[in-house]
């Protein structure tokens, strides 16, 4: 189980820093009048879902809720439009929200409209959520919103909660590694949970040396907490722009993910993700015959998709490509190899790689003896 989800808050009361934008939220949750909803921003990780769940939690609503960068969005704002009038059985009425917003892409037709709509007609309170409120496509909802902004946590509560977890857990953590960990996170709690389960789970003593696990640099360069957002993020945007922030290049991702993907799924989820896997090699073959970048794009949402599956429960030690592996073993004999052909290249006048492809394969047979380059 994740641990941000075993030791998020259950109450506002436990609620990480955000102390305004929480009083700001349950002041226009007691106020609500139809026609108007509350546009909750700010970077990733601060809480803007979790203050949503907690607001219908402690207020007694049934949460119905849509993360807008799901495929067949418009369908599924169809449906809970469809249920706004009728009454919760088992709650005194019902919140809806509608969770990163600002990921709606161009093929979500109809959906601007349809969130208008909602926001028109429902009888109960809707919450959206964005990084980024102010695209072109959004202007209308948020100028049908009440917007609350959320700020990057603070260093200092962030190193608390992690403290806090690790008593929990039953580990004993060296203060300056947690504090290295908060500062690392740049004001996104999830991140630094997702970080600390990633080098603490399994272990009852927690080192700074420990750090290192996670490839202890900038933050975009580390595959490991790439593949740790793509696998269990739980949302296309943020495994999106994990992807979007490595430092690899996106056909390297893929081979990671290629590579690990039997360590992290099973059974019928396993067999998903090899279907969204071939999906995005389709695209990204053809990146390479017709040189169109744009289906680059294509492959990167495909690839984020795999966030959606249900992934093994516990602790997961992702391998480095086999191929790249071997490309590595082989890295001197190949330049050497290149090398030779370059000189052959030069002497026959043509290109390397028609000397490989071409004059190559009869070198071979007739022997190195005969050869002036030792191919």
């Amino acid at each position: 189980m994740l641990w941000v989800e075993k030791h998020k808050p259950r109450t506002l009361s436990e609620f990480v820093d955000q102390k305004k934008a929480v009083e700001q939220a349950k002041s226009w949750l007691s106020r609500f009048k139809p026609g108007k909803a509350l546009m909750l921003t700010g970077p990733s990780g601060t809480g803007k879902t979790l203050l949503a769940e907690l607001l219908a939690r402690e207020s007694n609503l049934e949460l119905l809720q849509v993360n807008a960068s799901i495929p067949g969005l418009p369908e599924e704002l169809k449906r809970i439009l469809d249920s706004v009038h009728s009454k919760s059985i088992w709650h005194s009425g019902k919140l809806i929200l509608i969770d990163e917003v600002d990921s709606l892409s161009a093929r979500d037709r109809g959906a601007v409209p349809l969130i208008l709509k909602i926001i028109r007609e429902s009888p109960h309170p809707v919450i959206l959520t964005a990084i980024n409120p102010w695209t072109q496509r959004l202007r209308p909802v948020l100028a049908e919103s009440e917007q609350v902004k959320f700020s990057r946590i603070p260093w200092p509560q962030i190193a608390r909660k992690l403290a806090e977890i690790c008593r929990k857990e039953g580990i004993i953590a060296e203060p300056g590694c947690l504090q290295e960990l908060a500062k690392w996170s740049q004001g996104d709690l999830r991140s630094a949970i997702l970080d600390l389960q990633l080098i603490a789970e399994g272990k009852t003593r927690l080192e700074e040396r420990d750090l290192a696990a996670l490839g202890y640099r900038e933050r975009e360069s580390s595959i490991f907490d790439v593949l740790q957002r793509i696998f269990k993020a739980g949302n296309i945007r943020t495994a999106k722009l994990a992807i979007q922030s490595c430092d690899k290049d996106p056909d390297e991702v893929f081979l990671w993910i290629e590579q690990n993907l039997p360590l992290v799924y099973e059974g019928e989820e396993l067999a998903k993700a090899y279907d969204l896997l071939s999906l995005a090699d389709l695209y990204r073959a053809r990146v390479r015959k017709q040189q169109n970048w744009r289906f680059r794009l294509y492959m990167i949402e495909l690839l984020a998709s795999l966030s959606l599956l249900k992934p093994k429960e516990g602790w997961i030690s992702y391998k480095p490509p086999e191929r790249l592996l071997r490309l590595g073993a082989t890295k001197q004999e190949r330049a050497e190899e290149k090398e030779k052909l370059s000189e052959l290249a030069s002497q026959l006048h043509c290109s390397v790689r028609k000397v490989r492809t071409e004059y190559l394969p009869f070198l071979k047979k007739i022997g190195p003896a005969r050869t002036r380059t030792g191919i």
